[in-house]
Order: C-alpha cells, then sequence, then structure tokens
C-alpha cells in the first residue's frame, strides 16, 4: 500500500471521456468505463483541467490558492489515476520493460516505445485479435534489444544480406493498455490517444502492437494533433474508409478507421497498398479525394517499392500502419477478414523495409494478427519480422561478407601419434570397417 508521502511524487492524469454534466450548483461527473460517478462542487473542473497533463499530485498541492480536498474523491472515483495504471506490464517484453513515469520523467530515453492494445470489440470478423500483441511478442527476437550486449557487436541479418554495425536502436516497452470488462471503444480508444500523446511528448516514436484496426483511428489522432502535417502508408485488403451509417451514428469499426482522418486539414496524403476487396456501394456517397490513392495487390505483383511509394510528398513525416490481412491468407491465416491472394511475406517485407529508409516514420502499428489455432502462429511470424524491420529503420548496414567464426583448437588435448594410430579404424578386403570404436 502507497502512503500518502510516497503518492506526492506520482504522476496522475485525468481519464479521457469523462462524462461532465452541470446540476445546479453541483457538478457530476462519472467515469463510464469504471462505472463510477460522483457529484462535486464547480471547484473540482479546475482540477481535473490541470490533470489533462500528466503532472504530480506535489504540483498540484504546492500552487498557490490550490484545494486540496477534492483530491481523494478525484482518485477514488478513478477520475484521476496514476500514469502507470493505464497500462499492464507484458511477458516477453520487446527491449527494456518500461514504466510510464518512468517515461514522463526522462528516466529512459528510447528511440522507439512500443505498446499493445489487446482489444477486438470493433472487429466484425472473427474475433482473436485481442492476442495479437501477445501473439507478435512470442514471435520476436532481437538480439539487439537485449540488456548487456557485448560493445562491438555486430548483427547479420541473411535474409536482406546486410550486417548492422554501430549503436543498435534503443527500445522501450509499456506493456499494453489496460482494459475493463465489456468496455468500448468509445472509452478503451482515448487512453490509446493519451498513451500516443505521451511517447511523442518524450520525443520517441510510437509503435503499437493491435488489437483490431480500429486502434489505429485512436492513434492516429494524437499524430495528427501532434505534426502540422502528416502521410498514412496503409496497408491492407481493406480499404478501411467507410463513413458510419449515418449523421446519428458516432461508432468506431476496423472498417471506418480513416474516416475520421479525412476529416482533418493536416492529413496531405494516405497510399494504400495491398487492397483486394470487392464490395457495393452507394454511387451518391461517393467523392473524389487527391489524397487518398492506392495499389491492389494484384498490382503489386508487378511492382517494386520504388514504384508503389512513387508521388508521395516527401517533405512530411508519416505514420505506417499494417493490417497483417494484407498479406496471403496461405502465409498469414490467423485474422479476423481473410481473402485470397495478397502479398507474399518477402514482398511485405521489401514494401515496409523501403517505407522505413526513404519516409520519415514517425509511428507505426501491425494489426489484426489473431491467436495461433497450432503450434506455430504465421500471422504473428510475419507481423514480428516487419516489426524488426521497423525498429531497424534507417540504421546503416554494410552488405554481408564474411560470417564464419574462427576455429578455436585451445580445449583440444595433445594427441600421441603412436596411441591415434592404433585407434584409427582399417578397412578390411571386404570394405568393412575394422578395429576399436573407442
Amino acid at each position: 500500500m502507497m502512503s500518502a508521502a510516497e503518492m506526492l511524487d506520482r504522476i496522475f492524469v485525468t481519464v479521457p471521456m469523462l462524462r461532465v454534466e452541470m446540476c445546479g450548483e453541483t457538478v457530476s461527473i462519472s467515469n463510464v468505463a469504471a462505472g463510477t460517478a460522483k457529484r462535486c462542487g464547480p471547484e473540482i473542473l479546475e482540477l481535473l483541467e490541470y490533470f489533462r497533463e500528466p503532472r504530480t499530485l506535489r504540483s498540484w498541492l504546492t500552487r498557490p490558492g490550490a484545494s486540496p480536498q477534492n483530491v481523494p474523491t478525484a482518485i477514488s472515483h478513478a477520475f484521476l489515476i496514476d500514469v502507470d495504471q493505464l497500462v499492464t506490464a507484458e511477458v516477453g517484453p520487446i527491449g527494456s520493460a518500461t514504466r510510464v513515469s518512468e517515461l514522463l520523467a526522462q528516466e529512459v530515453r528510447a528511440d522507439t516505445v512500443i505498446f499493445g492494445a489487446p482489444v477486438d470489440v470493433a472487429s466484425t470478423g472473427r474475433g482473436g485479435a485481442r492476442c495479437g500483441p501477445m501473439e507478435i511478442r512470442k514471435q520476436m527476437q532481437l538480439p539487439f534489444a537485449a540488456a548487456g550486449t557485448a560493445a562491438g557487436t555486430v548483427y547479420l541479418d541473411f535474409e536482406m544480406r546486410r550486417q548492422y554495425s554501430g549503436p543498435p536502436p534503443s527500445i522501450a516497452d509499456l506493456g499494453s493498455v489496460a482494459g475493463l470488462a465489456g468496455e468500448g471503444m468509445a472509452t478503451y480508444g482515448p487512453r490509446i490517444t493519451l498513451l500516443s500523446e505521451m511517447i511523442l511528448g518524450s520525443g520517441a516514436v510510437p509503435g503499437m502492437l493491435g488489437g483490431d484496426h480500429s486502434c489505429t483511428a485512436f492513434a492516429l489522432e494524437a499524430h495528427l494533433r501532434h505534426w502540422p502535417a502528416l502521410g498514412i502508408l496503409h496497408f491492407d485488403a481493406h480499404h478501411d474508409l467507410w463513413p458510419p451509417a449515418g449523421p446519428q451514428f458516432d461508432y468506431f469499426t476496423h472498417a471506418n478507421v480513416f474516416h475520421r482522418s479525412l476529416g482533418s486539414p493536416m492529413l496531405k496524403a494516405i497510399r494504400q497498398l495491398g487492397l483486394r476487396v470487392f464490395e457495393a456501394a452507394s454511387a451518391h456517397r461517393l467523392q473524389d479525394d487527391s489524397r487518398v490513392s492506392f495499389f491492389s495487390a494484384r498490382e503489386l505483383q508487378r511492382m517494386e517499392p520504388e514504384a508503389a511509394l512513387a508521388g508521395l510528398p516527401r517533405d512530411i513525416p508519416y505514420y505506417l500502419t499494417f493490417d497483417i490481412d494484407c498479406i496471403d491468407p496461405i502465409q498469414a491465416p490467423e485474422t479476423g477478414t481473410p481473402l485470397p491472394g495478397g502479398l507474399s511475406y518477402h514482398q511485405a517485407l521489401d514494401l515496409v523495409d523501403y517505407a522505413a529508409r526513404e519516409f520519415e516514420l514517425v509511428g507505426w502499428d501491425i494489426v489484426e494478427v489473431g491467436q495461433a489455432s497450432g503450434a506455430f502462429n504465421g500471422a504473428a511470424g510475419c507481423a514480428a519480422r516487419l516489426v524488426r524491420q521497423l525498429l531497424l529503420g534507417n540504421r546503416p548496414f554494410e552488405p554481408l561478407g564474411a560470417y564464419t567464426q574462427p576455429v578455436s583448437t585451445s580445449l583440444r588435448a595433445p594427441v600421441d601419434p603412436a596411441s591415434a594410430a592404433r585407434r584409427q579404424p582399417q578397412l578390411d578386403g571386404l570394405g568393412i570397417w575394422t578395429g576399436s570404436s573407442h
């Protein structure tokens, strides 16, 4: 149990999506996800506004004229939450396991900060994407992320024929966004936005492991607030641009991921790669948007990465989102809405590698990886390799040449020639080996 003195220096933040209603001279506040509600004096609104930015309790209590009486109420009703309670730790972190408070206090510096979003409540296909972060972490093999790596270590990538040397990328893993039973994306999603904003504020690149594709909409919300201009590189079998069924609806699914993003003037371009869906649409609802372009999976079979990503502005940063159903389900079957065809694993790898080297990627995600039905999860295996390529980004490398190790003879005992001759098997006239085998 944490003492009151210890809590003073903990970092708290106002939970996003609180419901606030004025009731005469009081205010009713409720946290719908947590199922808590309380009527308070209007002065609590100043407290909640102050903690929209993560801050310590001590910073509030030492402000001139600050009132302490609403702090216990706000914490006990989950209106204010310790930032470390936003996530749950995961087994097998990618890189160094890091708390949110350590990131905010700049105790940990990282090139990339990874977090999981284990949720699939907005999926309309086969469930299981909530297991994606766990399944991908199981497949990750990152020797450059291991603690205590010896100086002078090089990393050999036989698939890409590369040898990486120099400082490896630094990676922190926050765990996964904590969820509540029965919670929908309307309350879960804003915590993805909040966590993404915190990572961007630390100067690191956020990397998200989904989860169904609706998670991306909330990560993009943070990026579109943070960057004055942004492009999106979208790998998918589906275009995910459907609007809600009508103006009276405001819901999130993995099929309307980019609908809100298109409403932002900060979005300058979106290139969609691997599309192959066939569907009906209302002609009167279709409109041209010069920011949107695509290449189908069939077209990409005959294209090099340079051509597939040609024509995009290079003076803006990009967010890369990869729905694993972009890859042929023969190679990545563990996903919610598989379609025949798609990119091969190696095509996807080449495209992601090119994007990571030629574009300024300021955030990324891999989504829609489902649970394994057998001993090996092909979708998670493909996803893990794509994550590794994104983490290596534009790290310098040399062509892979010599990779053999010298044979050590220091542990071999001296050999007596006469004894060796006695032990040497002999070939008799019938072509049969004779002699001692010991």
